[in-house]
């Protein structure tokens, strides 16, 4: 008997999506040699203020803007960041790793971000 990975998905798509980006891509790059395989992180410059989860850490849908003189791209949210609303993923560059607490990350403010760009440009998915 030859042994079986089998990756279970949240039913939510962006829970999906965000949980293909985190766990399976990095695995199936790693069983593929990868030797780094894990998604890219930059940090990144929040463009407005962003309210934080009291409850959990999140991971954040933005848009990077690589334009203007700051020596960091700045970072902008994708609008509304429910598990269901797919549309927050279609124009997402990055995901934003926002700490779980009270308060807010304030505009300027410097984050790390995940690229999920190479996922969807990933070799894995050329037709």
């Amino acid at each position: 008997v030859r042994p079986l990975l089998v990756f279970a998905l949240p039913g939510n798509p962006v829970s999906a999506a965000v949980t293909f980006t985190l766990v399976v891509a990095p695995c199936l790059r790693a069983l593929s040699g990868d030797i780094n395989p894990k998604p890219r992180r930059i940090p990144c410059e929040v463009a407005h203020n962003i309210q934080l989860d009291a409850e959990r850490a999140e991971y954040h849908r933005a848009t990077l803007d690589w334009s203007g003189s700051a020596r960091l791209p700045k970072a902008t949210s994708t609008g509304g960041q429910i598990s269901s609303r797919l549309l927050s993923m279609r124009s997402a560059d990055v995901l934003l790793e926002l700490p779980k607490g009270p308060g807010t990350v304030s505009a300027g403010s410097t984050v790390s971000a995940l690229i999920i760009s190479d996922v969807r440009q990933s070799s894995l998915f050329a037709a």
